[in-house]
C-alpha cells in the first residue's frame, strides 16, 4: 500500500522527534503518515526530485532543521529541509512496486483505504475525521407534471457524485429524490385541467407530460392575459387555484386522484432519464408526504411561542429579524391564511423526519445557489427549535452550484434534458462516422450515448460548483483535449493495449525496468489519487478529481507514445503492461467516482 511508504517515512521523522521514547503511540504515525502529501507532476517533471513532502504549518510541532538528522536506509534515499517542508525521496524501485502493487491489490478501492482519509491538519494537528457516519443527499428534485429541464440537472450530477464520494469512503448514504409535487402550482394545474384537459391526452403515455406541460402553461398565460385586461376575472381565477390547493390539502378525492396521475406518470419519466444517465435513489419523496406533518410543525412552533399571527389576514409567521443596531426585518410566513402551508413549512416537516427516520450525522441539500437565504432560513427556524443537530455550518446543509449559461439544441431550442442528451449521441454520432481512424462498432448508438453523457457530466464538473459557467457542444464534445470522451478515449485505448500487445499480464515483474520520466511520472501520480480524493471529498468539489483525471489522461498518453509493449524485452513488455494496467485501474475508479462509466472500446 502506498500508505505503508507514508508510514515508513513518518516511523522515521518520529525516531528522531521522540528519540527512542516510549510515548510514541500507533496513532502518532498514522497522524503523521495522513500529513504527508505525494508531489505534483506534469508532463514536464523533473522525476528525479522527491516523491513525498511534509508541509510546514503555522504552530507545526516539526522543526525545520530536523532533515539534518536522518540518515539513509532501504527504503528512503534521503530527508530534508525545503522552502515548503520536508521532502522525502523514496528509492525509485520501492516506490513504483509499492504504488503499482497497492493499485492491483485494491482494485477498484484504490485510493479510499488511505491514512489521509483518517486525519486531518488543524493548525499543524492531526485531527481524526469521522468514519462511517449516516449520510442523507438530497438531489435533483424536478418538478411533478413537467418535463425534465435542464435546470435540474446540475442538480443530478453534482448530487450524484456527493453520494457516490461519501459512499465510496464507507459512509452510509441514502440517495433521496424530494419532487416538487404540491402546493400552489398544483392548485393552477388542477384548475387548468378542469378548464382545459384532455382525458384522451391523460392516457397517452409520453404525451400525457406534454399534454400536462401545455395545460399548466395556457393557464399561466390565462392568468397573465385577465390580470392586464380584467382584473376581477384574475382574482376570481386565483381563487379557483387555491381552492383546488385546499381540497388537495383536506383530502378531496377528484382532486387527489388528478394528482396521482400526474405524480406516477412524471416518475415514470423521470426515471428513463436517470437510467440514462447512471443515476439511481434510495427512496422518491415529496412535498406531498409532508403537508400533514408541516401542521404538526405549526403546532410544536405555537407551543414553544414562537409563531405570530397578522392581524389583518391570520397567517401565521415567524420574525427572524436580528436584534441590534444593525437590525435587519425578516418575517418568514409558515401558514397562509386560508390554512395552507407553504414550501418553508414543509421543508421544516422533511428535514425534522429525516432525522427521526435516518439519525443523520450529516445532510446535504444539492441546489442551486439562489435558494441559499432558503436554507439559512430553514437553519434558523431549526436553531429557534432548540435541535441541537442544526448547529453546523450553512454551507454543509447547502451544496449550492452555479447555474449553466448558453445550453440549447442546434435547433435553439428550450432544454429539455432529454433533448440535450439525444443531441449528444447525434453530434458523437457524427463525429464517429467522419473520423478515419474510428473502426466501426457493433454498438454505435449505446456508445454514442455513453460518450455523450460522459461529455455533458464531464463538462459540469470541471468546472468549480459555485460558479455559473458557460456551455459549449465545441467544448463538451471535444475528443482531443480535456473532456469526458478524452477520458473515455484515453481508457479504451489502454483496453486496446491489453488486447493487442502480444503480452500477458503479470504480477511478477521487474520493477527497476521503469525507468524513464515518463513512467515515474505516471506512477508518482497514480499516487497522488487517494489525496486527490480526499480533497474532493473534504469541500465536496468533483472538480478536483476532474483536475486529477485530465492529467492522469495527459500523463498516460505521453507515456504510451514513448514506452512501446510490443516487440519489446519480455522483462520490459510486462513491466510497462502492469505500469498501463494500473493506470487504466486508477482512470476508472475516478471516472466512477464522477457518475461516468468507462468504456472498453470506442
Amino acid at each position: 500500500m502506498v500508505s505503508y511508504l507514508r508510514r515508513k517515512a513518518a516511523a522515521k521523522i518520529l525516531d528522531v522527534l521522540y528519540q527512542g521514547s516510549k510515548s510514541r503511540s500507533h496513532f502518532d504515525e498514522v497522524a503523521l503518515s495522513s500529513q504527508l502529501k505525494v508531489a505534483q507532476v506534469n508532463k514536464k517533471s523533473d522525476p528525479q526530485k522527491p516523491q513525498l513532502l511534509l508541509p510546514y504549518e503555522k504552530d507545526s510541532a516539526i522543526p525545520e532543521n530536523l532533515g539534518q538528522k536522518f540518515s539513509e536506509d532501504d527504503i528512503i534515499e534521503s530527508i530534508y529541509p525545503d522552502k515548503d517542508g520536508l521532502s522525502i525521496r523514496i528509492r525509485e524501485e520501492v516506490f513504483n512496486k509499492t504504488v503499482l502493487e497497492a493499485v492491483l491489490q485494491d482494485g477498484p478501492e484504490y485510493g479510499l483505504h488511505s491514512d489521509v482519509h483518517q486525519f486531518t491538519s488543524i493548525a499543524g494537528e492531526a485531527t481524526p475525521l469521522p468514519q462511517g457516519e449516516s449520510v442523507v443527499v438530497e438531489y435533483s428534485s424536478p418538478n411533478v407534471a413537467k418535463q425534465f429541464h435542464v435546470g435540474h440537472m446540475r442538480s443530478t450530477i453534482i448530487g450524484n457524485f456527493v453520494a457516490n464520494i461519501n459512499q465510496a469512503l464507507g459512509h452510509k448514504v441514502v440517495r433521496l429524490n424530494y419532487l416538487g409535487d404540491w402546493g400552489a402550482q398544483f392548485g393552477v394545474l388542477g384548475v387548468g385541467l378542469e378548464k382545459y384537459g384532455s382525458q384522451e391526452n391523460l392516457e397517452a403515455g409520453t404525451t400525457c407530460i406534454e399534454h400536462l406541460y401545455e395545460v399548466y402553461v395556457k393557464i399561466n398565460d390565462e392568468l397573465e392575459r385577465l390580470k392586464t385586461i380584467d382584473p376581477e376575472k384574475h382574482s376570481a381565477l386565483q381563487n379557483e387555484t387555491r381552492e383546488f390547493q385546499k381540497r388537495m390539502e383536506e383530502g378531496d378525492e377528484k382532486a387527489l386522484s388528478t394528482w396521482r396521475k400526474c405524480r406516477k406518470d412524471s416518475i415514470e419519466e423521470f426515471t428513463k432519464v436517470y437510467s440514462r444517465l447512471g443515476v439511481v435513489f434510495d427512496e422518491y419523496h415529496g412535498e406531498s408526504m409532508y403537508y400533514e406533518k408541516a401542521k404538526d410543525i405549526i403546532e410544536e412552533l405555537k407551543r414553544k411561542g414562537l409563531l405570530q399571527c397578522e392581524k389583518d389576514t391570520g397567517a401565521l409567521f415567524l420574525d427572524l429579524s436580528e436584534e441590534g443596531n444593525d437590525k435587519r426585518k425578516k418575517i418568514v410566513t409558515l401558514q397562509r391564511s386560508d390554512g395552507t402551508t407553504l414550501y418553508i413549512s414543509r421543508d421544516l416537516a422533511a428535514i425534522i423526519h429525516r432525522q427521526e427516520k435516518y439519525n443523520f450525522d450529516r445532510i446535504h441539500y444539492v441546489v442551486e445557489n439562489g435558494q441559499h437565504d432558503h436554507f439559512k432560513t430553514l437553519v434558523q427556524i431549526l436553531k429557534r427549535m432548540d435541535y441541537p443537530w442544526a448547529n453546523r455550518s450553512i454551507d454543509e446543509f447547502h451544496i449550492k452550484f452555479g447555474r449553466i449559461h448558453g445550453m440549447s439544441t442546434r435547433k435553439g431550442q428550450v432544454v429539455y434534458l432529454s433533448d440535450v442528451l439525444n443531441e449528444a449521441k447525434e453530434q458523437v454520432i457524427e463525429i464517429l462516422k467522419t473520423t478515419a481512424t474510428t473502426k466501426p462498432l457493433d454498438n454505435l448508438e449505446e456508445t454514442a450515448d455513453i460518450l455523450g453523457i460522459s461529455g455533458i457530466i464531464l463538462r459540469d464538473l470541471q468546472e468549480i460548483r459555485k460558479r455559473d459557467y458557460k456551455f459549449t457542444w465545441e467544448r463538451a464534445l471535444n475528443f482531443h483535449s480535456d473532456s469526458g470522451i478524452f477520458l473515455q478515449y484515453a481508457h479504451a485505448r489502454m483496453c486496446s493495449l491489453e488486447r493487442n500487445c502480444g503480452v500477458s499480464l503479470s504480477t511478477d515483474v521487474d520493477f527497476s525496468c521503469l525507468k524513464e520520466p515518463e513512467a515515474l511520472r505516471l506512477i508518482q501520480h497514480l499516487a497522488r489519487f487517494d489525496h486527490a480524493i480526499h480533497n474532493s471529498f473534504t469541500h465536496l468539489e468533483a472538480s478536483t478529481i476532474v483536475k486529477f483525471l485530465f492529467n492522469l489522461g495527459h500523463l498516460i498518453n505521453a507515456a504510451n507514445h514513448k514506452l512501446q509493449v510490443k516487440n519489446q524485452a519480455m522483462d520490459l513488455a510486462q513491466a510497462r503492461l502492469l505500469m498501463f494496467h494500473c493506470s487504466r485501474t486508477v482512470l476508472a475508479n475516478g471516472m466512477r467516482l464522477l457518475g461516468i462509466k468507462p468504456l472498453d472500446r470506442m
